[in-house]
């Protein structure tokens, strides 16, 4: 009996033995504080135009063996000098957030036994100090530290790339035109100068508004007659191609200031789709049952083959191509901005507003979305996707 308690005994002994820290040779070496956010190359805050001040959260953290055995105070602040070197590398031209439209959290500790700081705080000013759209960069540092720990040269600052925008509801329109509020169809067309809005109005005919300075449109000349056979039309560079009810697919070349050149058909079965557009050199059509986004290369024909989309295009209610993205509307009104190269190539998908689902139709119209409502209004928005646009 006494040599099995012994054995128990020794036993105990060496469990107790494993559960002391193992002390690395020369682990000193590898201690060191960093930011968890500085990870990322910027990171990207939204905010809004806003009395109240708003809060962006940052830390710093101990890196390497063990855990600190007292507390460590860390020092942050704003590296104003590093938005040039930030700018220079990266062919950028971000301003500095001003000063006087931000308070830093200067100071912070992680406790003795403990990884990090907890959340600290830069607190945003917008209102009266920043302009809407505007991207400013805000570099954070961390600087000097109680315990004298290196601080890790790739990780030590943070970038904020902030953006405001416009609070739910604040969202500036313009009034620039009334339509029938019948069966409309309305698209752009034509470029510089000659960029008019088109519109196929419950009289079936077929009519171009010229813009003028101000935003807003000039009275109409009648360019078609009859065209209520056709739902969809997808505008190119010097032609319509449009699908009518037998789900035939015509082009119709016309000059830019609304000359009917000729057309002939170049498409049949396409009535088993319940969205077409086109975009970059290619029409796009979503397949009514499947919703599957499929890519046709068009010059004049469909002759360079079909290749599928990745993505879940299903759950919008519109897509419209802009600039050199895909916007889409969902059903719950949230507005959707998707890269997407001429190849069809999705790079990123990131939600640009909210309060869409207002609008019949969002039409593309240069730089500017126009939102065409029930009643027949149309709205004009000086659009900017780098900010968010809540409309309600």
């Amino acid at each position: 009996m006494k040599r099995i308690l012994t054995a128990i005994a020794s036993i105990t002994l060496m469990l107790g033995a494993c559960k002391q820290e193992y002390k690395y040779p020369g682990g000193d070496q590898y201690k060191d504080l960093y930011m968890p956010q500085a990870h990322n190359a910027t990171v990207t805050k939204g905010l809004l135009m806003s009395d109240t001040a708003q809060a962006i959260l940052f830390s710093a953290s101990y890196g390497g063996p063990g855990k600190p055995n007292g507390d460590i105070t860390v020092n942050f602040d704003v590296s104003a000098a590093l938005v040039d070197t930030f700018n220079m590398a990266n062919g950028t031209t971000y301003k500095i957030m001003p000063e006087g439209s931000y308070e830093l959290d200067k100071q912070g500790v992680i406790p003795s036994g403990g990884l990090s700081t907890g959340s600290l705080k830069v607190k945003v000013k917008t209102k009266d100090v920043l302009n809407v759209f505007e991207s400013y960069l805000l570099p954070v540092s961390i600087t000097t530290n109680s315990a004298n720990l290196r601080l890790n040269s790739q990780l030590k600052t943070t970038y904020f790339l902030v953006t405001p925008s416009y609070a739910p509801g604040d969202v500036p329109r313009q009034h620039v035109l009334k339509l029938d509020n019948g069966s409309i169809k309305a698209f752009p067309y034509g470029s510089g100068a000659n960029l008019a809005l088109i519109a196929r109005q419950a009289d079936n005919n077929m009519y171009r508004f010229p813009v003028k300075a101000d935003g807003t449109f000039d009275t109409p000349s009648t360019i078609g007659i009859g065209w209520g056979d056709v739902q969809i039309f997808i505008p190119f560079d010097d032609r319509w191609v449009i699908r009518n009810d037998a789900g035939n697919m015509w082009q119709y070349l016309w000059s830019q200031t609304g000359q009917f050149q000729g057309g002939n058909q170049v498409g049949s079965g396409w009535d088993n789709n319940d969205l077409i557009i086109g975009y970059k050199n290619n029409i796009y059509n979503r397949n009514r049952e499947s919703k599957a986004l499929t890519r046709w290369p068009f010059a004049g024909c469909f002759c360079g083959g079909v290749f599928g989309v990745d993505g879940n295009w299903g759950e919008y209610t519109q897509i419209i191509p802009y600039k050199n993205t895909l916007l889409g509307v969902k059903a719950n009104g949230e507005l959707w901005e998707s890269q997407v190269t001429e190849n069809g190539e999705v790079s990123g998908t990131r939600k640009v507003g909210s309060g869409w689902d207002m609008y019949t139709r969002v039409i593309p119209f240069g730089d500017a979305l126009l939102g065409l409502d029930a009643n027949g209004d149309v709205w004009r928005y000086e659009f900017d996707p780098k900010g968010f646009w809540a409309l309600k």
